[in-house]
Parts: C-alpha cells; structure tokens; sequence
C-alpha cells in the first residue's frame, strides 16, 4: 500500500482507525476527501484487514434520526505490524489512569 510517495485514502483510512478508534462516512469524507469509503474498506477487508462494522443512529440535517454504517479495527485481529504503532514514554504516560484518594 505505501508504493507511492502520497498516501493512497486506504492507508489514510487505516491510520484514521488507529488515532480516532472508528470512521464513518461522513468523518472520511469530511476529514480524508473520500467518497466511496465502503469500497475501500472492501479493499482493506482484501489486503488482510480485519475491520468490523455496525450501524449507529444519528440525525440527519433535518434532525431526523437515521442510521450509518461505522467501521473500526478489529482490536482482537491478528497481530501485524501494519495494525500496530510503538507509542513514545511520553504517549503511554498520558494514557495512564491515576488514582487520587480524597481523605
């Protein structure tokens, strides 16, 4: 996937996932230009990726409630290292949950 020098919308999508945890259609084409993101789910479905989908209800612009497909990683797939990302000490520290006891 990352023959070329700019990132094909597959990888973007991929790296998208990994920062935000899901995307939906309206987020890639907002945030990425893509317009057919199924398709390229499809894709990344083809090339090895495990990617999970389910339907979430949002409103519409006229606030009339509809439903939207919304893909997410598979955190329980296979273990690649194109699925994975080292996070810097720094990183890992912010994810970190402290427990502050009140007296």
């Amino acid at each position: 996937m990352e023959n070329n020098k700019r990132p094909k919308q597959a990888s973007k999508i991929i790296r998208y996932m990994q920062a935000n945890g899901s995307i939906t259609q309206l987020q890639a084409l907002r945030d990425l230009g893509c317009l057919r993101l199924a398709s390229r789910i499809s894709e990344l479905k083809k090339d090895g990726y495990e990617i999970n989908k389910r339907m979430i209800k949002v409103k519409n612009s006229a606030g009339e409630p509809c439903y939207v497909a919304e893909y997410s990683l598979d955190v329980n797939g296979s273990y690649e290292p194109s699925n994975c990302r080292w996070a810097t000490i720094k990183e890992q520290a912010n994810n970190k949950k402290t427990r502050r006891t009140q007296c």
